[in-house]
């Protein structure tokens, strides 16, 4: 192929115009497999940009992998997006995008207004300008140095962990966690809050033997058995949002259990006035701590970290020394220099104004109802809400969904199903859209109860 006609918008940076559209162009079949595209230099000639502009743009598809390159050859359309009939566009895209909601009470995206979209711009900007080779370059499998020297300085200073950037190493995600603690440790026997975050168990084998540990008012009740790796979200626990006590977490260091994994889930988010005692800061033997920028930044980021325990340095080091690290040198630097420069004190700070503000509102619309058929607990980043009539839970969450209400109860996320509280999660709903999707979700419960 030689020519490729290509809109280059205004509103959107060049290099990622040409990206977006050769991937969309791939993903609908109108690229071929197989088929070679222009060289940079002509395709650069073409569309009057530069050279440095395809060739951002080449990087990213290759990175990917919507194309590879052929030594003297050129870029060439990647099979693998034409092999399989479920990745063709039409049914992908639809897969993705079939189910839509009118308000997500759930903690599983974040709220958009809030997003420090123009300082993010000016970090990207500054950090093109200054390398523009950034898109070539890989980071060791551990990660950029520059950004776990910033993450070891911010839980020195915000957690009172003090760890060597040796011990950080620079993740996608809780998943990528879990992969690495399955190659450092041996798990046969794991313990988990119930409830709990349960989503990580299919990070486990499923020869993994499983147990389940009740909560209390100081958080995870521990057994004698002596467990190979214990799961915990110890700061605002999810989702009850109990705070482990330091009683608790000293006995839950000092027991017959090998490893333990601490969740910081949101701790970042959470009004405090001092340190909140890390069980990592309590045996850094024993803890692997993971922490993650997704949810307090934005999801698409994909960036978490893991601390991993100081005696499994070495064999990490020995496991992954030839591997680099999945995440795009460009968004390490951009978290990087988003902490170094202060930006994400500052963002923490707004989201906890902005999250007190929510709170107020939710708390003034429940009391002005004038029946007692709500009963609400006030949670850290959530509510609780007892609805006091007899239902059909499987029922209640299918018309909620009909009713494109995304909202989860605590017994989704436990072993035992007699919890039907509602949690309702406001961190992804903007502060001007509370009160109307409060509105919404409590005559959608009205209007159940008169079916």
């Amino acid at each position: 192929m030689n020519i490729l006609t290509l809109d280059l918008s205004k509103n959107t940076k060049k290099y990622l115009s040409i990206y977006k559209q050769i991937k969309k162009m791939i993903l609908e079949g109108s690229l071929k497999s197989e088929e070679k595209l222009p060289s940079k230099r002509a395709l650069a000639a073409n569309l009057g940009v530069s050279l440095n502009t395809i060739m951002y743009s080449y990087d990213l598809l290759l990175k990917e992998g919507y194309i590879y390159s052929k030594e003297r050859s050129g870029f060439y359309v990647s099979s693998y997006f034409h092999q399989n009939k479920n990745l063709d566009s039409h049914s992908y895209i639809s897969k993705k995008e079939e189910k839509k909601y009118l308000y997500d009470f759930t903690s599983s995206s974040v709220d958009s207004s809030v997003f420090p979209s123009y300082t993010f711009k000016k970090i990207v900007d500054k950090i093109l300008v200054n390398n523009s080779n950034i898109f070539l370059t890989k980071s060791s499998s551990q990660g950029d140095d520059e950004l776990r020297e910033a993450i070891s300085k911010y839980l020195l200073e915000n957690k009172g962990i003090n760890v060597s950037i040796d011990n950080i190493i620079i993740v996608s995600s809780l998943e990528e966690s879990f992969e690495i603690i399955n190659k450092l440790i041996s798990i046969e026997n794991f313990l988990i809050e119930d409830p709990g975050y349960h989503q990580v168990l299919k990070y486990l084998d499923n020869k993994v033997n499983i147990s389940y540990a009740p909560l209390d008012k100081e958080g995870i009740s521990l057994s004698s058995k002596p467990y190979d790796l214990v799961y915990v979200t110890p700061y605002n626990q999810f989702p009850s949002g109990i705070k482990m006590s330091l009683k608790r977490k000293n006995l839950l260091v000092n027991s017959k259990v090998k490893y333990i994994f601490e969740d910081d889930f949101d701790c970042d988010l959470i009004n405090k006035t001092q340190y909140v005692s890390t069980i990592y800061s309590l045996n850094n033997y024993k803890v692997f701590y993971h922490g993650s920028f997704s949810h307090s930044l934005c999801p698409g980021l994909r960036i978490s970290y893991l601390v991993i325990p100081k005696n499994l340095e070495d064999k990490y080091l020995t496991l992954y020394k030839n591997k680099s690290s999945r995440i795009s040198s460009l968004d390490q630097k951009i978290i990087a220099t988003f902490l170094n420069e202060g930006y994400y004190y500052r963002h923490i700070n707004k989201l906890k104004k902005v999250s007190l503000e929510k709170k107020l509102v939710i708390k003034d619309y429940f009391s002005t109802l004038s029946n007692s058929f709500y009963q609400i607990e006030e949670n850290e980043l959530s509510f609780f809400i007892s609805l006091k009539k007899d239902y059909s839970l499987p029922s209640l969450k299918k018309y909620l969904e009909d009713k494109q209400i995304k909202i989860n109860f605590i017994c989704d996320f436990s072993s035992l199903k007699n919890d039907k509280r509602i949690i309702l999660n406001f961190y992804s709903i903007s502060k001007d859209k509370i009160e109307e999707s409060l509105k919404y979700l409590t005559s959608t419960l009205d209007n159940y109860f008169k079916i």
